[in-house]
């Protein structure tokens, strides 16, 4: 129920403020006096109807239509840089073409409840099809129509959306037995990237025998030309060694004579009558195989030096043929020739 209405600068109101009472009330006046603005006053609030801004009183920018009810206060603003419903104290928003349901829910208004000086009595003149329909609005039985309207029209959605995912899933169906050798596929697959990943671990298992064979090769010409230059050394060594040792013997036959003759010239001559110039040449003599006697020694290091060396190298080349043999016993056919190592056909 309306308690208060106030109108400003709304057709001819400037400011027009009516106190309603419970019941009825009756409003007056000479024709032009503004009645008939009241009552559009109140649509404009209740129906946001009319539209456009003519309703504006002359000289004036904007207008407000204030309706306080049992249930809430709404105030409408229309004008020059506004156009919003206000309710109770919230902030304002602007409307669309439909009232608020906010406004609607506080007003508890419709076409039902205001009507024009001009119309017909209420009902009277409608068709029994039209009277059953305000009727029907009156106890809220629109509502269950529209509610069913709007079940049915679910219902028609629902049944429309079950067929389209029947045929989606009816067309999945064939498409997954359409795609049914991918199975197959896909374990060809996996056995090929399992032959794959073999072949790539014995391409990588070749390459380091290839790489440990050109080692081998590598080793092998290498020993060959330490044992060459072994046996050479070897054969020079053994050549100084003969010729120091023939030396040496007849150096030491020589001293051996001279100690003869020294021994045979002190018991037949006598200490005064020794020659000093032999006995200095054959200490002379004695030096010199001491000398050479040295360098007797320093060969025979070397023959030593040479024949440890030697020893050592014949151990590589042994282990270097151990690992050559291990790795023939591996590898069936030869990386560079592609011919069977064992010897067999």
């Amino acid at each position: 129920m309306i308690k208060r209405l106030a109108i400003q600068n709304f057709q001819s109101h400037v400011k027009t403020v009516l106190n309603l009472h419970p019941g009825i009330n009756i409003i007056s006046g000479a024709s032009d006096s503004g009645k008939s603005a009241i009552r559009r006053a109140i649509e404009l609030v209740v129906y946001n109807r009319p539209v456009g801004t003519a309703y504006i009183r002359t000289g004036a920018e904007q207008c407000k239509v204030q309706m306080i009810t049992t249930t809430g206060t709404v105030l409408r603003e229309k004008g020059k840089g506004i156009n919003s419903y206000r309710v109770n104290k919230d902030s304002p928003w602007k409307p669309g073409t439909d009232v608020p349901l906010e406004v609607k829910e506080i007003l508890h208004l419709d076409e039902t409840n205001i009507q024009d000086q001009k119309d017909l009595y209420f009902l009277l003149n409608l068709s029994p099809g039209k009277v059953a329909k305000k009727l029907n609005e009156v106890v809220g039985l629109d509502e269950m129509d529209r509610a069913l309207k709007d079940i049915n029209t679910r219902a028609r959605k629902v049944k429309s959306e079950q067929v389209f995912v029947k045929e989606e899933m009816d067309g999945a169906e064939v498409a997954i037995k359409e795609l049914r050798w991918t199975v197959q596929a896909d374990i060809k697959l996996n056995a090929i990237q399992a032959l794959i990943d073999e072949h790539t671990a014995l391409s990588e298992r070749m390459d380091y025998i290839q790489q440990a064979v050109i080692n081998v090769q590598y080793q092998e010409n290498k020993l060959k030309d330490y044992k060459l230059f072994s046996e050479e050394a070897l054969t020079k060594l053994e050549g100084m060694f003969s010729v120091r040792r023939s030396e040496a013997l007849n150096r030491l036959q020589v001293i051996n004579q001279l100690k003869f003759i020294a021994k045979i010239e002190a018991d037949v001559v006598k200490p005064k009558d020794i020659n000093l110039v032999k006995m200095l040449s054959l200490i002379t003599k004695h030096d010199d195989l001491e000398m050479h006697q040295e360098d007797l020694l320093v060969a025979s290091d070397l023959i030593m030096l040479s024949e440890t060396a030697l020893a050592e190298i014949a151990e590589e080349v042994q282990e270097l043929e151990e690992e050559l043999e291990a790795i023939k016993a591996e590898v069936d056919i030869c990386p560079f020739c592609e011919q069977s190592i064992n010897g067999e056909e």
